[in-house]
C-alpha cells in the first residue's frame, strides 16, 4: 500500500498545483489591486471634499475680513460723527448758558422797575424797547434754529444783545430806568 492510497483525497499532479497556485496568486493580486483602487478612490473623494471645504473656508475668511474692514470704517465714521455731535452739544450748551445769563440780567432789571407804570408815563419809550427786544429775541431764535451758533447775538459772541433798534438807543439791553417810574 502506497501512502497516496491512505489519503481520503487524491493528490493532484504538480501541474495542477502550479495552476492552483497561479489562480490563488491572481486572485490575491486582483483583490489587492481592488482594495488599493477602493482606497485610492476614497482618498480622491476625501481630497475633493477637502478642496471644497478649503474653498468655502477661504470665501468665509474673505467675507469676514471684508466685514471687519467695513466695521472699522464705520467705526471711524461713527467716532468722527460723535466728535461732531459733541462739539455741537458744547456749542449749544454755551448758547444756553449765555441765554440763561441774559435772562437773569433782564430779570434783575425788570425786578427793579415797574414797567406798567413806566409804560403809562412814557408809552413811546417802552413800546420801542419792547419791539426792539422782541425783534432781537426772534433773530436769536432764528439763528439758533438754523445752526448759526457763532453769530447768536447779531454778530457778537460776547452775550450782549444787538444794539440796532428803531430809536437807536441800544435795544432791550439798554433800557434805562429812572428812579421815578
Amino acid at each position: 500500500m502506497a501512502l497516496t492510497d491512505l489519503l481520503p483525497f487524491p493528490i493532484p499532479s504538480v501541474g495542477k498545483i502550479k495552476l492552483a497556485l497561479g489562480i490563488a496568486l491572481a486572485v490575491g493580486v486582483a483583490a489587492t489591486i481592488g482594495i488599493l483602487m477602493w482606497q485610492l478612490h476614497s482618498v480622491k473623494m476625501d481630497l475633493a471634499q477637502a478642496n471644497m471645504d478649503k474653498g468655502k473656508l477661504t470665501t468665509a475668511v474673505q467675507t469676514q475680513n471684508a466685514t471687519i474692514s467695513s466695521l472699522k470704517k464705520n467705526n471711524a465714521a461713527w467716532v468722527a460723527a460723535q466728535g461732531e455731535l459733541l462739539q455741537r452739544f458744547k456749542e449749544l450748551t454755551n448758547v444756553q448758558l449765555q441765554a440763561n445769563k441774559e435772562t437773569r440780567r433782564l430779570a434783575d432789571i425788570f425786578a427793579k422797575h415797574d414797567l406798567g407804570a413806566l409804560a403809562l408815563a412814557k408809552p413811546g419809550l417802552i413800546e420801542d424797547r419792547i419791539t426792539a427786544g422782541t425783534r432781537s429775541t426772534l433773530s436769536v431764535l432764528s439763528h439758533i434754529s438754523s445752526g448759526h451758533l457763532g453769530d447768536t447775538y447779531g454778530g457778537s459772541d460776547s452775550g450782549e444783545a444787538p444794539s440796532s433798534t428803531k430809536s437807536g438807543s441800544g435795544g432791550a439791553a439798554a433800557v434805562q430806568m429812572d428812579g421815578n417810574h
